[in-house]
Parts: structure tokens; C-alpha cells; sequence
């Protein structure tokens, strides 16, 4: 696991920018997230898992929604050092949520105090094995403030036949130079533009497990209040879940 975690951090130091560049407009389920949060008090705080380069934090303020104050974290200093015009208050947290998962320590304890809003986007399925996403999750809720709400995203690149052919190339080729076999069905490689050497790890999410994240979520002292599919071409290569805390 440790390996596979190695490669996808890499990644991401060296293609940071380029890979920004690319990540700039919001997701079209963030909309659905935004209405959920209305029944927050404001204003409302936010504490952004695997931010990247800080978009949900400049769609939030786009929509006329300034939290209180923000704790961003990420492992990528390159995309954490992201500007947030008009958006003041953000604290910036460099660390690895998956070091801490391994670490079993509370993502509380890496600076940012329970949350109203927790988001996690676009990270769930860089996390290598089940039990670590499971972990992930517990961490996410726990750092919501009671009656708080907890968003996660669930990417399922099966969805889009193109992605799946793109993965099936990269996931081969990864394996023979790499010498590694994934473990885990729904387990891939995805390369970045034509370099065969740029890949991280991409977990495809079906149904059945993102039902069972959700019973796992209930056992958490969470309730689920949103379940719904948007995003990319398809309009469902995220399956999404927004929970409150109990």
C-alpha cells in the first residue's frame, strides 16, 4: 500500500501545475452540496480534505457563501499555495491525509478544529484498500461539528467507456514496469497526457460499495441526507454523499 500511495503523491509534485490547469471550473455536483449546506447556521466554517488547488473554496465564495474560515489541506505545497480571491480566512494544512490514516491520528490533531461543513472531493479514490477508505470516512465525519454536514464524493470512472479504455492501457503497462499487481477489484492506473511514466492510483467505485460506505457511515453517528450521481461527461462519474453529524 505504502508503494501505491508513493506513486500517486508523486505524481501530483511533479505534475501539480499542469494538472491545475486542468482542474479549474466546479463540479456540477457542488451545487447540490451548497444547497444542502443552507440549513447550516452562518457563518459557516469548512474543513476541505484533499483540497487541490482550492476550487470548492472559490466556488463557495462565486456563490455568495464566505465561510467563517477555512482549513484546506493538502499534501501538494504547489496546489495548496493557490490564491482565493476574496475569500479570507483560509488556513493551509501540508500534510498527508493518508500518512495520518496509517498514523490513526485525528485529522483534528493536524490543526483544523471540527468543522460545519466537511468536504472531501476528488481523494476517496486515491486511498489504496478498503479498509483505509472506511478509516477516511470515520476521520471525515469526526471532524464535523454535531449537526454539522459531511460531503464526499465517490468517483466512478467505469461510467465513462473512454476512461475505462485509458485505464485498462495504463493499468497494464504501470504493472509490467512497476512489478506491482493491484489488490483490489475496481483498482487502476491512469496515466497523465503522453507520458507513460506520470500515473497514479484510481479506485472505481461501484454501487454496492459506495451503499456499503454509506450502512459504515450510519454505524459513525451519521445520517445520510443527500445520495445522488452528477459530474463529468456522463453527468455521473461522482456518486456523492452528504451526511450529518448525529
Amino acid at each position: 500500500m505504502d508503494r501505491i500511495a508513493a506513486i500517486t503523491k508523486r505524481f501530483y509534485a511533479e505534475e501539480a501545475l499542469s494538472f491545475s490547469d486542468t482542474r479549474a471550473g466546479a463540479w456540477a455536483g457542488w451545487e447540490r452540496v451548497l444547497k444542502a449546506s443552507d440549513a447550516l447556521p452562518r457563518p459557516i466554517t469548512v474543513f476541505d480534505v484533499g483540497c487541490g488547488n482550492l476550487r470548492f473554496e472559490r466556488f463557495l465564495c462565486e456563490r455568495g457563501v464566505v465561510p467563517e474560515a477555512v482549513y484546506a489541506l493538502d499534501s501538494c505545497p504547489e496546489l495548496l499555495s493557490t490564491s482565493v480571491p476574496g475569500c479570507p480566512g483560509i488556513h493551509r494544512i501540508e500534510a498527508d491525509a493518508l500518512s495520518a490514516l496509517d498514523q490513526d491520528a485525528a485529522f483534528t490533531a493536524l490543526g483544523a478544529p471540527s468543522c460545519t461543513l466537511t468536504a472531501c472531493f476528488g481523494l476517496m479514490h486515491h486511498i489504496p484498500a478498503r479498509r483505509l477508505r472506511e478509516k477516511l470516512l470515520a476521520r471525515l465525519i469526526e471532524a464535523t461539528t454535531p449537526g454539522g454536514l459531511c460531503a464526499v464524493s465517490f468517483w466512478r470512472l467505469s461510467r465513462d467507456p473512454r476512461l475505462v479504455e485509458k485505464a485498462k492501457r495504463a493499468t497494464a503497462h504501470a504493472e509490467e514496469a512497476l512489478g506491482i499487481t493491484l489488490p483490489e477489484e475496481g483498482d487502476a492506473f491512469l496515466g497523465w497526457r503522453d507520458d507513460e511514466g506520470a500515473r497514479r492510483f484510481c479506485h472505481d467505485f461501484s454501487d454496492a460499495e459506495v451503499d456499503e460506505m454509506s450502512r459504515f457511515a450510519e454505524k459513525m453517528e451519521a445520517r445520510i441526507v443527500d445520495d445522488f450521481n452528477a459530474d463529468g461527461r456522463t453527468g455521473d462519474l461522482n456518486r456523492y454523499l452528504i451526511l450529518e453529524r448525529l
